[in-house]
């Protein structure tokens, strides 16, 4: 795709940020898909799965209208990709030849081509479609990273391209600007919920001057997959042609969801860590252990992700309140130190070693 004339980062975001209350608005309807389990080892299949068969309608089909009205164009299907979550994407999509684009623009693409959004219109039997759908470690296997969202539009790449260019910079109430990683699944699924009574908004989504834009939205995270529909895809009169307006609570389910989101993320690494000692928990438990002990610990000033695991693992080992183990009083001396980060974990390592060192002798003795 050409690049864009302009230099600017974010073009033409002027107008009216509210738009018109006269015009009928979509209609949005959100649909969560349990049980999504992404793609395994397909090594030796004849005609090996691009999708789970599950999500395959929602992200290839054609819809009833589309098949009964054939001067309808079909259903395209693109992907938002997060370069900074995919090593070597750039390269990849230059490859791959697929359609693809930069959501960035002139010095902003080339500056930051490895940790930007991308847009590529996925073909079902690509490889790159497949991988995004493989789930496990190792190349090639991209589920688990949460690369991006997925869309579904009528239009070609450079009208989807050129509309979702604008999305990204967000004003706030106060008259200030956000910049919204809306391809993070989680962070849309959250922002999303709350835009079913807000048409204005979900307008300047969804649709452009010339109709419907995004016919569908398909947020596949690692625990919850989600589809945004829209219900009714006429051109109003109008459309508002300004910024989205970021609300206050738009900022805290955002931020709710990205919260929840490392969380999640560390209860699945103290399973993949700890398999034996996880296997006696179920996955909602072990998500209620760590948002009780990582908002214990946030008490006692540990922020950091690696010190926040260390207290996880304890806890699951050993049980609620790991430092009541220590009968000296010594862990939850440590814990109340008003000490920094690094300097708190290590003396609270050392001493559950000695604690173990101490076990390990009187289970011999």
């Amino acid at each position: 795709m050409a690049e864009a004339r302009d230099e600017d980062f974010w073009t033409n975001l002027t107008g009216d940020a509210n738009g018109s209350a006269a015009a009928s608005a979509p209609e949005l309807t959100i649909e969560t898909l349990d049980g999504i389990e992404p793609l395994e080892d397909q090594f030796g299949a004849a005609e090996p799965l691009s999708v789970p068969v599950s999500l395959r309608a929602v992200l290839f089909g054609q819809t009833e209208q589309g098949e009964m009205d054939r001067s309808l164009p079909p259903l395209h299907t693109y992907a938002v990709l997060d370069s900074a979550k995919v090593p070597g994407l750039p390269e990849i999509l230059e490859t791959s030849d697929l359609d693809h684009a930069c959501l960035f623009q002139g010095e902003a693409a080339r500056e930051l081509r490895d940790v930007a959004p991308w847009i590529v219109r996925l073909q079902e039997g690509h490889r790159l479609t497949r991988m995004l759908f493989s789930g496990g470690m190792g190349p090639g296997r991209l589920w688990e990273t949460g690369p991006g969202i997925y869309l579904r539009s009528r239009k070609g790449l450079r009208d989807v391209h050129g509309h979702l260019r604008h999305l990204s910079k967000v004003r706030v109430e106060d008259g200030g600007w956000l910049f919204f990683r809306y391809w993070d699944a989680d962070a849309m699924q959250a922002y999303l919920a709350g835009l079913t009574n807000r048409p204005e908004t979900s307008r300047r989504w969804f649709g452009s001057r010339d109709g419907i834009v995004i016919e569908s939205l398909i947020l596949s995270a690692r625990r919850r997959t989600c589809t945004v529909q829209v219900q009714s895809p006429q051109v109003p009169r109008t459309w508002p042609t300004g910024p989205v307006v970021f609300t206050a609570t738009d900022r805290d389910a955002v931020a709710r969801a990205r919260r929840d989101r490392r969380l999640t993320d560390l209860s699945d690494l103290l399973a993949q860590s700890f398999p034996d000692i996880s296997e006696s928990h179920t996955e909602a438990d072990r998500d209620r252990l760590v948002r009780r002990t990582v908002g214990r610990m946030q008490e006692f000033g540990l922020l950091q992700i690696d010190a926040l695991f260390v207290c996880c693992a304890w806890e699951l080992a050993y049980g609620p309140s790991f430092e009541r183990r220590d009968v000296t009083g010594t862990l939850t001396e440590i814990l109340l130190r008003p000490t920094d980060e690094t300097t708190k974990i290590r003396a609270l390592r050392a001493r559950m070693d000695e604690l173990a060192a101490s076990e390990m002798r009187e289970s011999s003795a």
